[in-house]
């Protein structure tokens, strides 16, 4: 097994806690799993010391695996290209949102009280299926409100679903 001790910079974090990071001499992508990364309290811009190891699970888009995690403390050390990357990381804003994401930010930002699921897959792009599985995702999550409008009272569904970043935009209006 090939171990390597390299200095790397955090460049995303998931919910659950696995991070992801870059090599600072390379710039090839590493794995960090959740515990390592909840270990050393990793965030987002971090330069730290990693122990790597190849990735032989998904090596072909992250080559790296870390199995240990240090941060690095020297303040007094003079920037250098690896401390401007890091800073550049920390400032970074990925153009890839989620679909989730997408969806939660034109609800909020887009004119309207609150719109069908037809309207929100116009405003992101995607199919109403698609738009639908995300919305609903969303509102579990308590990200997004749905109110459900049904023409009869037999209906068993609704005929429409409405969604609003808030209960409050159904009531306030345009």
């Amino acid at each position: 097994m090939k171990l390597e001790k390299v200095t790397i910079f955090c460049t995303n974090i998931l919910d659950t806690g696995t991070a992801f990071g870059m090599r600072g001499d390379t710039g090839e992508q590493i794995f960090i799993p959740a515990m390592v990364a909840k270990r050393v309290g990793i965030k987002i811009g971090d330069k730290s010391q990693a122990t790597i190891i190849p990735n032989h699970q998904q090596g072909e888009r992250t080559p790296w695996y870390a199995i240990q995690v240090d941060p690095i403390q020297d303040p007094d050390a003079p920037e250098t290209l690896e401390d401007k990357l890091g800073k550049a990381i920390e400032n970074y804003r990925p153009v890839a949102m989620s679909l989730d994401d997408r969806i939660a930010r034109a609800i909020a930002e887009h004119e309207g009280a609150y719109h069908t699921t037809a309207e929100v897959a116009t405003m992101v792009s995607v199919d109403t299926i698609m738009a639908s599985s995300a919305l609903n995702r969303l509102f579990v999550h308590g990200r997004v409100a749905r109110a459900e409008v049904h023409a009869r009272a037999d209906q068993q569904l609704p005929s429409v679903c409405l969604w609003a970043e808030n209960v409050s935009r159904f009531i306030e209006g345009e």
